[in-house]
């Protein structure tokens, strides 16, 4: 038992120091350039896809691995253009969650990415 526990911290203690010998092998060029990169970017977060349409009523259903917040918007992309924009309502049953459409024609498949 005592030596599990002197196996565990000794763990912790080579992970910390592993760690910390990997962040001082980063210049502060490299970390300046990630950095920069990461706020340019212009990669939309995927909320999901679009899993049903009902063009009548002018709302739709994603699929969504995570449940947006409530009154967030959405760009709808096809092929890699922004074809339309949803807000998201109310919660819904998890994987599927209500949107109404406040632009564009939507159709099943097409990607949401929430919108900073």
């Amino acid at each position: 038992m005592i030596i599990s526990r002197f196996q565990g911290a000794a763990r912790m203690l080579f992970s910390a120091a592993l760690l910390c010998a990997l962040n001082a092998c980063t210049t502060p060029a490299a970390k300046e350039n990630l950095s920069s990169a990461a706020e340019t970017s212009t990669v939309p977060r995927v909320a999901g896809t679009i899993a049903r349409v009902n063009s009548d009523f002018d709302f739709v259903l994603v699929r969504c691995n995570l449940p947006p917040l409530p009154e967030s918007l959405a760009e709808i992309y096809r092929d890699g253009e922004r074809i339309g924009l949803i807000e998201f309502k109310a919660r819904s049953t998890h994987p599927y969650y209500a949107a109404d459409v406040l632009s564009g024609t939507l159709r099943k498949g097409d990607i949401a990415a929430y919108r900073d």
